[in-house]
């Protein structure tokens, strides 16, 4: 079998969406090309993902399908070891500008550097808070001494702030004459920032970019793109302000509107997108289907209750692909029950690694086991009051991969199930321990050492 190769480079401003969209990407690339080239005034939207569910492979990908206005593209991630945002964002900006906008641009980098003067988080802080720390510190400072020299202080003080004040209004006006010089005669946007990897800066510094975009580029024609973890940055809100602040609230001041990367897909039937990626790896991979299938199965029984990222998905699929459990022949009776104690402990590790110690030393309990493969209080519940459960074990095959773990795990709980429920699971997973020792305590970490070591 053969590792199936996720090729996620792009060349940016160049490549859009594949022909094998597989997860229609496109169709909500073009839904933010509409959103953009509608809207002059300014806007900035959050494309908002969990971490692992492809914002990079969409933010890349739409930068090369977008038509309209100059697009650039800005990792916050790679920048924040500056502290500044405003250079890092300017110098994105020059690699895009064109020759002949060269002289509205140098106006922009000349304010943008007046300013850095003062540093820009305490311009910010003058312009947010009306007065900063330090004319506070100046005021304290001055208290007992000569009233002449207090005057001096305070008139030095003024007229930075002013300065302050007067190379932010500079530095917008000479953007929006950049934007109108690129306009092309068109709506809608005319420069389109990409900022990409928010999530994962540093607080400070994530916050840091979301006030420069709102006092700095709040201007007509100058667009924000965001990809983030909405609620990663929520956390980040509380981290710097505390528990008490309305972190929704509060981030709803930067942004505009949200798109959220769809969880399913939609066609004659609505798909999860983490199953369609699970199938598309493994069909190039060659996976044999009926193998394919039972591990697909699981990840959809699993994720009720888990979070799967695409990420994951390709973290499944190495490790299936690096493991002997795909030589093994699903239509074998005699290695059922191995199969499903293999896939679990692949799944458990890479989504939930805190179960995943429980699973390969057979000591997780039944209450998790149930959590684990999506089963409902209401659900078993009703298993448990069928008349024919041995029946249903296999229809349900969640509950049949609960079932074989209790058993694995001597569980009290399998103990009180009908006595042709516990003939039927142990029928398929006794076979399976054949060249094992037949300890079901220990049966996991065999498997774990002939299969996936």
């Amino acid at each position: 079998m053969k590792m199936p190769t996720v090729d996620k480079s792009v060349v940016l401003y160049e490549q859009g969406f594949d022909e094998n969209d597989i997860l229609q990407r496109s169709e909500l690339g073009q839904k933010l090309s509409n959103l953009v080239n509608q809207i002059d005034g300014p806007f900035v939207v959050a494309v908002d993902g969990q971490w692992g569910t492809g914002k990079t492979y969409f933010l890349q990908r739409w930068l090369g399908a977008h038509e309209g206005g100059i697009p650039v593209y800005f990792d916050a991630f790679a920048n924040d070891y500056i502290g500044d945002p405003l250079p890092g964002l300017i110098t994105a900006l020059t690699s895009r500008m064109k020759k002949s906008d060269e002289s509205t641009f140098q106006m922009v980098k000349e304010f943008v550097s007046r300013l850095s003067v003062f540093a820009v988080r305490k311009a910010l802080d003058s312009v947010t808070s009306g007065i900063s720390e330090e004319a506070i510190a100046i005021g304290q400072e001055v208290q007992g001494k000569n009233k002449e020299r207090s005057r001096q202080v305070f008139s030095e003080y003024w007229k930075r702030e002013e300065d302050k004040r007067t190379a932010m209004v500079e530095f917008k006006a000479a953007l929006s004459k950049l934007a109108n010089s690129v306009s092309e005669n068109r709506n809608g946007a005319t420069l389109i920032f990409v900022v990409d990897e928010l999530d994962r800066c540093r607080p400070d510094y994530a916050l840091e970019v979301l006030e420069i975009v709102k006092h700095f580029f709040d201007v007509p024609r100058v667009h924000f793109v965001v990809g983030v973890n909405m609620y990663a940055l929520e956390c980040m809100v509380r981290n710097r302000y505390g528990n008490d602040i309305d972190a929704h609230q509060y981030l709803s001041k930067f942004f505009h509107t949200n798109l959220e990367l769809p969880h399913s897909i939609v066609g004659d039937t609505e798909h999860e997108a983490t199953l369609i990626y699970f199938r598309d790896l493994t069909d190039r991979a060659n996976v044999l289907t009926e193998f394919r299938e039972i591990v697909a199965e699981m990840i959809q029984k699993v994720q009720v209750a888990s979070n799967v990222s695409l990420r994951d998905i390709e973290k499944i699929v190495r490790s299936l692909i690096l493991s002997k459990v795909e030589m093994a022949n699903p239509y074998n009776p005699n290695v059922y029950g191995r199969i499903v104690v293999a896939i679990t402990l692949i799944l458990s590790e890479v989504i939930r690694r805190d179960l995943y110690p429980l699973f390969r030393y057979a000591n997780i309990e039944d209450e998790q086991l149930r959590v684990f493969f999506g089963i409902t209080d209401e659900q078993y519940r009703e298993f448990v009051l069928k008349e024919d459960v041995s029946r249903e074990i296999f229809s349900d095959r969640r509950f049949f991969f609960y079932l074989i773990w209790l058993y694995v795990c001597e569980s009290d709980e399998f103990v009180k199930f009908d006595e042709n429920v516990k003939e039927r699971v142990i029928k398929v997973i006794k076979p399976s321990m054949m060249h094992f020792s037949f300890n079901p305590k220990k049966f996991p970490r065999e498997v774990y050492q002939k299969w996936l070591v």
